[in-house]
């Protein structure tokens, strides 16, 4: 899923989406290894520290929809080589 040293996008919510912000990319550089449940919502959180110094919300899980958001997207390795190279 997420490692130490993967470059992200922080989700932020336009309108009623969560839509990835593309203007400031951030460096995961520590993952909690506990999993923060919540009292009486039946939810987990999972967090990272990021770059900056920052704590951000990685995604939630609610057991009782079994749904999960993610509130950050991966940016994958290629996607720098592949728009540079298309911008010539």
């Amino acid at each position: 899923m997420f490692e130490i040293g993967d470059n992200i996008y922080i989700k932020k919510y336009q309108g009623d989406t969560l839509l990835p912000d593309t203007s400031k990319p951030y460096t995961i550089i520590g993952l909690d290894n506990k999993v923060e449940k919540k009292k009486f919502t039946g939810s987990f959180q999972k967090y990272a520290m990021l770059h900056n110094g920052e704590k951000q919300l990685v995604y939630t899980y609610d057991c009782y929809t079994k749904e999960r958001v993610f509130y950050v997207e991966k940016i994958v390795r290629w996607y720098h080589v592949f728009c540079c190279f298309y911008d010539l």
